[in-house]
């Protein structure tokens, strides 16, 4: 059985199956990178929703860390999910980006 640990699709009420483990989760503050994560893809197998959950304790790299840069292209090499704490942060920060030029993944 084992699903008693995994995220439930509410919609069609079936546990969601992993799809890929150590996906790279990148944190965003505004504009700016701020830290990255480790985090499992999920995807139920009714809907297709998928989800990113699972994520470890603590970052593999913060922005402060003199090699985040090289980290963050290094996990880049793995699917990588930008994420905002909000949606009013990830819109600030998504205009932010267009008015830089930057291009969101």
């Amino acid at each position: 059985m084992g699903a008693v640990n995994c995220p439930v699709c509410v919609k069609c009420a079936v546990a969601f199956q992993r799809q890929r483990c150590g996906i790279a989760a990148e944190l965003m503050a505004a504009d700016l990178s701020y830290q990255l994560y480790l985090a499992d893809l999920w995807e139920c197998p009714s809907c297709h929703l998928e989800i990113v959950a699972g994520f470890g304790v603590m970052p593999i790299a913060e922005h402060f860390h003199k090699d985040y840069e090289r980290e963050r292209k290094k996990q880049s090499e793995k699917l990588l999910i930008r994420f905002w704490g909000s949606v009013n942060d990830k819109d600030n920060g998504l205009r932010l980006m267009k008015e830089e030029a930057i291009c969101p993944l």
